[in-house]
C-alpha cells in the first residue's frame, strides 16, 4: 500500500488538503537544481517523456501547477517552492528514521574531516560539538580552521562549510544551503568608545563586513585591523571601537551592546564529496550540523 504524506496549500484562495506521493518527494528535490526536463531526467535516471508524464500526474493529484515548462526549461512555481520546503522536511525525517533504524544495530564509528571559517567555528561548532561527541562516541571530528577554501574535490576534506555564495562546478561536490548569518556593528556594553572602528586588514578588503564600512563609513578612524572575530569582538568590549560582527558571536555577551541591527547577512553553505554519502558517520555529521546551525542562527546565539 502507497504511503502518502498530506499537505495543506491556498490556491485560488480556497483551502484543500492534498496528497503526495513519497515517490513523487524526490521530483521536487530534485528539481530545484534541474533547469530542464533532461536535466531532471537525468538525475532521476528516467527519460524526458517519463519525468513529464510523473509531473503530470502528479500535479492532477495536487490539483496544483508546481511547475512552469517552456520549451524545455522547468523552473517551480511559488506554490511549487511551498512544496518544496516540505518535501525537504520529509527527506530529513527519512534520513533521521534511516540513521535511528541503523543506530539500534551498529555503533557508528570513524573519523569526519571537517573544514570551518573561524566564525563559523567560534559560534556554531566549538560550542556544540559535544552533544554530538557524547551521541556518537566512536566518531571522531578532525576540524581545520581555514580562511582559504579547501578543495572538496580533491577530497581535502570530508565536510567543508563557508560563507557567503558558494557555487561548486566540480561532478564530485554536492552543496547545500544551511542558513544566512546576520551580522550588526556593535560597541563597548558602556559605550565607552562611539568612533573609532576595528576593522579587517586591508588584504580582506573584499569580505563584505570589511566592503560594509569601507562604503558606508569611508572615512572610519580605524583604531585596530583584525581578521579574527573573536578577538574583535574582544577589543570592541575592552573599549577599542565598533566592529561589524556575527550576531550568533555577540548576542547574550553583557561586554558588548548592538550599536546598528543586521547591516548584512551572509548565507551559510555546507559542501562535501559526492563520495562521502556512503559514509554514515559523514552523514549523521552532516544531519547534525545542518539542525545545529538553524538552530543557533534562527535564536541569534550559541545554545
Amino acid at each position: 500500500m502507497p504511503c502518502y504524506a498530506v499537505f495543506r496549500c491556498k490556491n485560488a484562495g480556497n483551502d484543500m488538503t492534498d496528497r503526495l506521493k513519497w515517490a513523487d518527494v524526490p521530483i521536487l528535490l530534485a528539481a530545484e537544481e534541474a533547469s530542464s526536463l533532461a536535466v531532471l531526467g537525468e538525475m532521476l535516471r528516467m527519460d524526458p517523456t517519463t519525468v513529464s508524464r510523473r509531473i503530470s500526474l502528479m500535479e492532477r493529484d495536487l490539483g496544483v501547477t508546481v511547475f512552469i515548462r517552456s520549451r524545455g526549461t522547468l523552473a517551480l512555481t511559488p506554490a511549487g517552492r511551498r512544496l518544496l520546503a516540505y518535501a525537504q522536511t520529509m527527506e530529513e525525517a527519512a534520513k533521521g528514521l534511516e540513521h535511528a533504524a541503523r543506530a539500534m544495530t551498529e555503533e557508528p564509528a570513524g573519523t569526519v574531516r571537517v573544514s570551518v571559517p573561524p566564525t563559523f567555528s567560534h559560534t556554531v561548532l566549538g560550542p556544540n560539538l559535544p552533544v554530538f561527541l557524547k551521541d556518537y562516541p566512536g566518531i571522531q571530528v578532525d576540524i581545520s580552521v581555514d580562511r582559504a577554501n579547501v578543495a572538496i574535490g580533491d577530497w581535502e576534506a570530508d565536510v567543508a562549510i563557508r560563507l557567503g555564495a558558494t557555487t561548486s562546478d566540480e561532478d564530485n561536490v554536492l552543496t547545500r544551503k544551511l542558513g544566512e548569518m546576520p551580522y550588526s556593528v556593535f560597541g563597548a556594553a558602556d559605550g565607552a568608545d562611539q568612533s573609532r572602528w576595528i576593522a579587517y586588514p586591508e588584504k580582506f578588503a573584499h569580505v563584505p563586513e570589511a566592503a560594509w564600512l569601507a562604503d558606508r563609513h569611508p572615512g572610519a578612524d580605524i583604531a585596530a585591523r583584525c581578521n579574527d572575530p573573536v578577538s574583535t569582538k574582544a577589543m570592541v568590549a575592552a573599549g577599542a571601537g565598533f566592529a561589524v560582527l556575527p550576531d550568533a558571536l555577540c548576542l547574550g555577551d553583557a561586554t558588548v551592546r548592538k550599536v546598528e541591527d543586521r547591516i548584512l547577512v551572509r548565507d551559510v553553505w555546507l559542501l562535501r564529496h559526492k563520495a562521502s554519502v556512503s559514509s554514515y558517520p559523514t552523514q549523521l555529521f552532516v544531519d547534525w550540523v545542518a539542525t545545529m546551525t538553524r538552530r543557533v542562527l534562527s535564536r541569534g546565539m550559541p545554545l
